[in-house]
């Protein structure tokens, strides 16, 4: 970890290093981690526009939170700022990159509301 909290994984993932990726996430790097601004490598790779590293986290597992999903944070979360990964690909006008947060939120959506109709009958 770096002085802001950013683990290796933060670091190939914001600069698109996608062998860097695969390798991290294969030795168990935490996809969730969160550096002290909030950011995970999912942001991380969003912000600089690295669709590839970000659809390879997302299949790692990683939220569309900016939060710590172990925190009980919402798919539709914000940071700090307000901001949340799909926000940041639209700022950025990924298309691609848009569309892959859509619908893995989407997905996560359904599997949250199939988890609330559980609990409640």
């Amino acid at each position: 970890m770096d002085y802001d909290g950013r683990s290796p994984l933060h670091v190939a993932a914001s600069k698109g290093y996608e062998d860097i990726t695969c390798f991290l996430i294969d030795q168990g790097a935490d996809v969730e981690l969160s550096d002290k601004f909030g950011n995970t490598p999912l942001l991380e790779a969003i912000k600089n526009g690295h669709d590839q590293v970000a659809s390879l986290l997302v299949n790692a597992g990683a939220s569309l939170t900016i939060d710590d999903a172990e925190a009980g944070a919402s798919v539709l979360s914000k940071d700090r700022w307000g901001r949340t990964p799909l926000d940041e690909a639209r700022r950025g006008g990924n298309k691609k990159l848009i569309k892959l947060l859509e619908v893995a939120r989407t997905s996560q959506l359904s599997e949250f509301s199939d988890q609330y109709h559980q609990e409640i009958s």
